[in-house]
């Protein structure tokens, strides 16, 4: 199994996974295969097909989108699990429809976005997912202030360094994105719970929690 995939279902089990998620590769066989895995492990089931509440879409159009909206319309058993292959093909009327559900999710929805090319995702639907490789895309740089986050020496410096982060809502979470897919690439015995703040902090953002309070918050966790 992939450490990816360890770290996802770890992330399950412990009731933070982020309800929405892109898994990007550069074979879209590899990530369709742990998207799908992620699935049963999440719907406790080996046969995808035979459980209810899985919705698998392999072109994304305006009618799959309704299918999609659709099937969300009804009560689940449980969980429901929503995979969305190739999602850079996703039209702009398509990401509309789709985001009205992720910004507003059910109860134990789980929204998987399943891509080869993550620089081609319109960034409105790329802000609102959390990202997970499943190998090296060299897409983008991090940005300077992760990385400067990321080596500070102590908590005094990290809390100056938090203070510098732009608040506005695009630059906060591509600024918790960047620290996060960082820290993803050097796994240590300390990641678990830092992954785990840097989700926690997303949902600070949500129930209104400023921004300096959030990051502050934060970097004390990273200290520990």
């Amino acid at each position: 199994m992939l450490e990816t995939e360890k770290h996802l279902q770890s992330l399950f089990e412990a009731g933070s996974l982020p309800h929405a998620l892109l898994l990007a590769a550069s074979d879209n066989d590899v990530v369709l295969a742990a998207a799908k895995k992620l699935a049963g492990f999440i719907l406790h089931i080996a046969n995808l097909e035979a459980h209810p509440d899985y919705v698998y879409v392999d072109s994304a159009s305006v009618e799959d989108m309704r299918r999609i909206l659709g099937v969300l319309s009804l009560a689940a058993f449980g969980s429901r699990v929503i995979i969305v292959n190739r999602a850079e093909d996703l039209t702009p009327q398509a990401v509309s429809s789709l985001l009205k559900k992720i910004e507003e999710p059910a109860q134990k929805n789980y929204f998987l976005l399943l891509t080869e090319h993550e620089s081609k995702l319109m960034p409105t639907l790329r802000s609102r997912l959390m990202t997970f490789r499943f190998d090296s895309l060299p897409d983008r740089k991090f940005s300077e202030k992760a990385r400067e986050f990321l080596s500070a020496k102590n908590l005094a410096e990290r809390l100056n360094l938090a203070k510098e982060v732009d608040p506005r809502e695009e630059d906060l979470r591509l600024f918790l994105k960047d620290i996060y897919e960082q820290e993803m690439q050097n796994l240590s015995q300390s990641s678990g719970l830092r992954l785990s703040a840097i989700l926690r902090v997303f949902e600070l953002l949500a129930a209104n929690v400023s921004a300096n309070r959030a990051l502050a918050w934060l970097s004390v966790q990273w200290q520990n």
